[in-house]
């Protein structure tokens, strides 16, 4: 049956499975819409950048199975986010933003995936300064997914993301980035801290020394680039 799933390098990929007994060979493809196969099989001998197209303009609304539902809506975010880059020419130069508002509405949907799931991101952030906090542009990441996470009633999932820089040093600070869970948000209630506060005054490198999360490398020596990740799977 097909299935689809990313390689270590980021890819997404489409291959077939051999069921067991007890499922039925048919049903991860029952659902696909009429030729939805033939043309995810096509599109995927032209590339992974394909494949994505391939799912993000499949003309059928119909329900998919949850991993190709999944990867629809992650390849209609993409082709969104490449509609929207801003003229003039100059600024297609410019980093697209961290799409954070989406976080927390990819992690409600990943709850039906029948395995845990890792998105990786790389590349540097840039941060408005707008308060008198400390912070970096990695323990900043961190600090404003948390917010939005906040934000949505996310249940039935473990979750942890990760920002850091690979050269040991995020801004003015001793650290490389942070990290955050579902704990770190119970440990700043308990320490009165209000992430969106800290957020408002760019002070994510107190926040996160205080709720134990910064991560701490000293010069690695190295600069390949900022590593963000996001882990989820079912509690």
């Amino acid at each position: 049956m097909l299935d689809m799933a990313l390689t270590p390098t980021g890819h997404p990929v489409l291959f077939e499975t051999i069921a067991s007994e007890q499922v039925d060979p048919n049903a991860a493809t029952a659902a696909l819409p009429e030729g939805a196969v033939k043309s995810l099989r096509e599109a995927f001998q032209k590339g992974p950048s394909e494949l994505l197209l391939c799912l993000a303009t499949l003309p059928d609304r119909a329900a998919l199975p949850p991993v190709f539902a999944f990867w629809r809506g992650l390849g209609e975010r993409y082709l969104t986010e490449l509609c929207h880059i801003p003229e003039p020419a100059e600024n297609l130069m410019q980093p697209l933003p961290a799409p954070l508002d989406e976080l927390a509405e990819m992690a409600c949907s990943a709850v039906s995936l029948p395995r845990p799931l890792c998105l990786l991101a790389g590349g540097e952030l840039t941060v408005t300064v707008r308060g008198k906090g400390r912070g970096g542009r990695n323990t900043e990441f961190v600090l404003a997914s948390l917010v939005e996470l906040g934000k949505s009633d996310i249940e039935g999932l473990d979750w942890l993301i990760l920002s850091l820089g690979t050269d040991g040093l995020d801004g003015p600070t001793d650290a490389a980035g942070a990290w955050a869970d579902a704990s770190t948000v119970e440990r700043a209630r308990g320490l009165g801290l209000d992430p969106a506060a800290s957020l408002d005054d760019n002070d994510s490198y107190s926040f996160f020394k205080r709720t134990e999360n910064l991560i701490i490398t000293g010069p690695t020596g190295t600069n390949v680039m900022d590593l963000r990740v996001f882990l989820l799977r079912a509690a």
